[in-house]
């Protein structure tokens, strides 16, 4: 994921932020895993913003408030950067498999621009789709 936002919003890029959501499924041998995602769970019909708790914070992508590893801001800095840089790795853990074990995933994604000054109002949006399934031989 990449933005860059250009200044004045409203003066410099601190109010210019990306927003992730999410909806789909993750299915093991016919049946959906439930997956987390902070205060709610992974919905095949319903968008929930797509982020993980992680030592007691909300990991949500795209805030300056919250810079981690996979979501950061820079030029010039993470408060007020106009240039937002982030990756996910989409997947699940189901512990051990065996020969046979059906696997499948379908994930829709919204990314949105907005600006967090304005009660996040959308600037810009995108969305796209990760997919695929297998069998463990």
């Amino acid at each position: 994921m990449k933005a860059s936002f250009s200044a004045p919003i409203p003066c410099n890029c601190s109010c210019g932020e990306y927003r992730q959501f999410v909806r789909g499924y993750f299915n093991y041998n016919g049946s959906d895993l439930t997956h987390n995602l902070c205060s709610n769970t992974l919905s095949r019909t319903t968008w929930h913003e797509d982020c993980v708790t992680s030592g007691g914070t909300d990991l949500k992508y795209g805030y300056h408030s919250i810079p981690f590893a996979t979501s950061k801001y820079k030029n010039p800095d993470q408060a007020t950067g106009c240039d937002f840089e982030g990756f996910d790795f989409p997947g699940f853990s189901v512990g051990s498999l065996s020969s046979g074990d059906t696997l499948e995933m379908h994930l829709e994604f919204e990314g949105k621009l907005v600006d967090a000054c304005d009660g996040d109002k959308q600037l810009k949006s995108s969305s796209w789709t990760v997919e695929g399934s297998g069998t463990v031989p």
